[in-house]
């Protein structure tokens, strides 16, 4: 399977925080789109390769995260995220189910 990260949808980390997401995807995986926690918006760069997920998002507050993740069979994405300037702050995380192209 590949992922299709594009469209709406929404990341729960352990630390309680939800990210909207609204992503585009390219033929080639490339990602690019907005993000969304707590009224600040953030713009997100990365890409897809396979099952694999790879997103930073530079928050207009000043944080900058990256979310590396796998799909799994459930149709959901899960991994980590750490933010890049304090990268002490890390947490798990999982997506709303997405759509998967075969």
């Amino acid at each position: 399977m590949t992922v299709d990260s594009r469209g709406n949808w929404d990341v729960h980390q352990t630390n309680g925080a939800t990210v909207h997401m609204n992503l585009d995807q390219d033929q080639a995986g490339n990602v690019s789109g907005d993000a969304f926690v707590n009224g600040v918006h953030g713009g997100c760069q990365g890409f897809v390769r396979g099952d694999d997920f790879l997103v930073t998002i530079e928050w207009d507050n000043g944080p900058k995260g990256r979310y590396t993740g796998h799909l799994g069979l459930d149709l959901r994405l899960s991994g980590q995220t750490v933010d890049i300037n304090n990268p002490q702050s890390t947490a798990t995380w999982f997506s709303d189910p997405l759509p998967a192209m075969v």
